[in-house]
């Protein structure tokens, strides 16, 4: 290789780290981010290309969708099945990963991963706080049976 051609070749790899497209530090965290519309959600952090995968409680594990080095718009489900279930979008600093209709089937691990060094992976076990219909009809059954002692302690005075 000619002298120059290797100098170039050293420039371009300073100036690709330079402006982040080869990543000096390609650490990956995930955070669950607080619920929006009673959806769970967890945001992958990441300044490389990265994928979510969940691990269900039989030790089951689905890769979910992934993103392309952030900042991008092109994040993508893995399955059209996932559609009903997931959403990926991109932020600038990586991608947010919201569960629809979260109930017990979706309690687990989930675990965001370097698509280029699956080594560097971060997982969060996540139960989930908005459980749809959970809460409110064990709260409505409580009212009704409250309701009704109420009755019977009127109806023996």
């Amino acid at each position: 290789m000619k002298p120059m051609t290797a100098n170039m070749i050293m420039i371009f790899g300073v100036f690709a780290c330079f402006i982040g497209l080869i990543p000096l530090n390609s650490a990956i965290r995930i955070e669950t981010l607080p619920e929006q519309r009673g959806e769970e959600r967890l945001g992958c952090f990441a300044n490389t290309s990265f994928r979510f995968d969940f691990t269900n409680e039989r030790n089951y594990t689905i890769k979910i969708g992934s993103c392309p080095t952030p900042p991008t718009s092109e994040c993508m489900l893995f399955n059209q099945t996932f559609t009903n279930k997931y959403d990926i979008s991109s932020t600038t600093d990586g991608g947010v990963l919201t569960i629809r209709n979260c109930n017990k089937n979706d309690f687990g691990t989930y675990t965001c991963v370097n698509k280029l060094d699956e080594s560097q992976r971060n997982s969060r076990n996540l139960v989930c706080t908005a459980t749809s219909g959970g809460l409110s009809n064990t709260g409505t059954y409580l009212i009704m049976v409250f309701s009704i002692l109420c009755k019977c302690i009127e109806l023996k005075k």
